[in-house]
């Protein structure tokens, strides 16, 4: 993958702006890499909804959570879809 196709599909938004940015970008995908709560991302809206990952901020995260939510990330850009990341 080339940076300009990243930077056409790969998005990356702050808790308290992911509604807003959302509707901006219309991802296909919104991907909550904190599972931070039951509706992570309130008011953002995805074609296929949001896809939460449990990465540990400040602790220990399990590598196989990393390497899930990669592959994820992953599959859906070559599948040309638009991700927004939180």
């Amino acid at each position: 993958m080339h940076t300009e196709f990243l930077l056409q599909r790969l998005f990356l938004s702050s808790e308290t702006e992911a509604a807003a940015d959302a509707t901006d970008v219309q991802p296909d995908d919104i991907v909550d890499l904190r599972a931070e709560a039951e509706a992570p991302v309130p008011g953002a809206e995805a074609i296929h909804g949001v896809h939460s990952f449990a990465l540990i901020n400040g602790g220990p995260t399990d590598p196989a959570e990393v390497r899930r939510a990669a592959r994820f990330i992953l599959g859906q850009l070559k599948e040309d879809k638009r991700v927004l990341l939180h």
